[in-house]
């Protein structure tokens, strides 16, 4: 919360005993140390969609699929063609499965529910989609699941009439086979794990974190810069930025001219690129450092974090990712409160931003978050706190107000009546002004 106190700007932060409960800055820490790199985060990605695949595939009635189903027609999930001008989250749903669907498992097999060529009973993909050895003799357009069971058991004398004496009766032994229960899909991989989202991302994350990485994203972590800062580059070398032509990608919005210039359409490469307005401030910034911006590709390829390829060192990088944050502001309040556009400010900010958390000793940086987040600009900082006592019926407040380094500036403290929680968070408040 920022306020205004005698001509004086301050950042307020709510505090409940010792834990302070600022949603951005709290955010931005667990965030900045959660996500590592983004390769893992992409994993992380498929781990959580997954539920949602395995939750159409189990037929748990989910009610937004009905919709989707009725709309873009049935979920093949083994099919590598996804419905035209379907949403987002259908078309996120259909590149999941793509990523799943060797490691899924029929546990439990309904014959009047499975289809001897379309569904995985016995191989890890549709016998429709392996190249296997068949019986021609046989008329397999017509053979049936059920034709295969036998008091819910496999008749393997026909399995090997079917497929020949070559056949694992291990893996297909272990399936369940019932015509009272439905399909049931399962990840297959072991791991010590028991819950899904885990499972799968222990599996990829494994497997795959070595061939998905790129040294850009142990780059953006290693900025100097606030976690906020880290975390909105991680998105934008993403691509995914919430400007106007992303939006309008999404089915959300009009496509919408730049805030800056209103000359071409708000694209990410755009308003951090290419956008006239925007090169000044790249110019001015450049000037004031002393140095070479190299910002030659597309500002989400991430070239620019690459010395390899830019020629960039963490510092230049530090301040691209500085510049990137205070011109995104910019924009929003552009659009949000119709402020102008001051190219010395958002200039200086960014270099003050990288020069104050480069100056912050080892000690402050990760161990308070006003180091991190906040820059002199930002100061004087208040945070206030209380205590509620529910037998007595009484709170303790208080406050103090630091600056961006942490240096003590006052602080204050009393009791007060109180018969809620709440209340004495009120009345914290009302005591710190």
């Amino acid at each position: 919360m920022q306020t205004s106190l005698r001509g004086l700007s301050f950042i307020i932060v709510l505090t409940n005993g010792n834990h302070i409960t600022l949603p951005e800055v709290v955010a931005d820490i667990v965030e900045s140390s959660l996500m590592v790199e983004a390769a893992a985060m992409g994993i992380a990605k498929i781990s959580f969609m997954a539920k949602n695949v395995f939750r159409v595939l189990n037929n748990d009635n989910v009610w937004w699929f009905s919709i989707m189903a009725s709309k873009y027609g049935d979920f093949k999930i083994w099919s590598n063609i996804i419905p035209a001008k379907c949403s987002w989250f259908y078309r996120g749903l259909y590149y999941n499965a793509f990523h799943i669907r060797p490691f899924l498992w029929m546990n439990t097999i309904n014959p009047n529910l499975t289809s001897f060529l379309q569904d995985p009973w016995y191989f890890e993909i549709p016998i429709a989609c392996k190249p296997t050895y068949l019986n021609m003799n046989l008329d397999i357009e017509r053979v049936l699941i059920s034709d295969l069971v036998e008091a819910n058991h496999w008749k393997f004398n026909l399995l090997q009439t079917l497929f020949g004496p070559i056949i694992n009766d291990d893996i297909i032994s272990q399936s369940i086979i019932s015509y009272d229960l439905k399909n049931n899909w399962l990840w297959f991989p072991k791991t010590e794990s028991t819950k899904l989202t885990a499972m799968i991302y222990a599996h990829f994350n494994q497997n795959n974190f070595e061939q998905n990485y790129w040294e850009g994203w142990r780059n953006v972590w290693h900025l100097k810069v606030a976690p906020r800062v880290k975390h909105f580059c991680w998105i934008l070398l993403y691509n995914a930025v919430k400007t106007h032509e992303y939006l309008y990608r999404l089915n959300l919005g009009p496509q919408t001219f730049c805030s800056f210039c209103n000359l071409y359409t708000e694209s990410t490469d755009h308003l951090f690129r290419t956008c006239s307005k925007t090169q000044v401030i790249w110019n001015m910034v450049g000037t004031i450092i002393k140095r070479y911006i190299n910002l030659t590709d597309e500002i989400f390829s991430g070239h620019w974090i690459l010395q390899g390829f830019s020629g960039n060192d963490t510092h230049t990088q530090s301040v691209i990712a500085a510049t990137i944050w205070f011109i995104w502001k910019a924009r929003c309040n552009r659009i949000f409160r119709d402020e102008g556009l001051d190219y010395h400010i958002i200039a200086s900010r960014a270099i003050g931003h990288v020069r104050e958390y480069s100056c912050t000793n080892s000690f402050q940086v990760r161990k308070y978050f006003i180091g991190d987040n906040f820059t002199f600009s930002d100061s004087p900082i208040i945070l206030i706190a209380s205590v509620y006592n529910l037998d007595g019926l009484i709170a303790g407040l208080g406050f103090i107000t630091v600056d961006s380094f942490s240096n003590f500036i006052f602080a204050g403290s009393c009791g007060s009546p109180a018969d809620s929680s709440f209340v004495a968070d009120v009345r914290a408040f009302c005591f710190t002004l």
